[in-house]
């Protein structure tokens, strides 16, 4: 498909939307209900779609964090599974296939810096990706959905992560690409912090990623992927807007993640739970996540 189609003179996408039209986001919790895990969120970005669960903290195992694990912080793995049907390509693609070591890598990179692992000591985080449908921004739902399990499975961080993908058309960013887009255009995926972060607890300073005024850390990047060749004045400009679209899609998991918790902080004080309790536990981190 030529280039010119991909914007219309009537400026309209492929899909009818505006260049700086994100797609429908559909953002779910609590979605593998009866399993045994922690956590778990999924997301829908137009038609992709992931689902993610979170396991832990908890103990290392022999064959996994074991050896791996640190005094003073937590081990994250992340695996990642794409289902077969999930694209155009329906080649199986294993764990050792490089793109999914390359979105696994990704993920762990983005939310090592905003877990407070000092809280873990010696412990593990598994996160575990499936994707089910890809038409573009699947890096971005992923990180969209792994950051609202994380939530959901009560595990204390800085702030929430938000992410996107800009497409660069000539001299228009185009937010949040199809798939037909990211395969015809270079894109870049952003991730960012959400909301303002959260004091580290004891005084102990954040991480060097994580410096600077609290002002300044809104929308503060985590994350830049880029595999395509750009001028530094797009990717710049492409950066940026990046950065502004993930305010408002963090935003949007805020309010998913409030709309959570409230219900289930209500029962827990109708209930008279005790501040010790898992439950009580879990939502004091769930509403300082959000």
């Amino acid at each position: 498909m030529s280039r010119n189609v991909l914007l219309t003179s009537s400026n309209l996408r492929l899909d009818s939307r505006r260049p700086l039209e994100v797609r429908p986001i559909t953002c779910t919790l609590d979605v593998l209900k009866g399993l045994e895990i922690d956590g778990s969120a999924s997301v829908e970005q137009g038609l992709t779609r992931v689902s993610v669960s979170v396991c832990g903290p908890r103990e290392p195992r022999a064959a996994r964090g074991a050896g791996n694990a640190r005094q003073d912080r937590v081990v994250i793995n992340v695996e990642i599974q794409t289902a077969t049907f999930s694209g155009v390509d329906r080649r199986k693609r294993g764990r050792n296939d490089r793109r999914t070591v390359e979105m696994a890598s990704s993920i762990k990179n983005t939310f090592e810096p905003v877990i407070m692992g000092q809280l873990y000591p010696r412990a593990q985080i598994d996160i575990y990706v499936i994707i089910l449908q890809q038409d573009g921004g699947t890096l971005s739902a992923a990180i969209n959905a792994t950051s609202l399990a994380l939530s959901h499975a009560g595990i204390a961080m800085i702030s929430p992560i938000a992410s996107i993908s800009v497409a660069c058309l000539h001299d228009t960013p185009l937010l949040d690409p199809c798939g037909q887009e990211e395969s015809e255009l270079p894109f870049l995926t952003v991730a960012c912090l959400a909301t303002r972060p959260i004091e580290m607890l004891d005084g102990e300073a954040r991480d060097d990623a994580m410096e600077g005024d609290e002002e300044d850390r809104l929308g503060k990047l985590t994350l830049v992927t880029l595999e395509s060749r750009l001028s530094t004045d797009r990717f710049e400009g492409m950066m940026r807007l990046g950065q502004q679209a993930c305010v408002v899609i963090g935003q949007e998991l805020e309010r998913v993640t409030r709309a959570w918790a409230e219900p289930l902080s209500a029962r827990i004080r109708s209930r008279g739970l005790g501040a010790g309790s898992k439950l009580a536990v879990q939502s004091e981190a769930m509403e300082t996540n959000a």
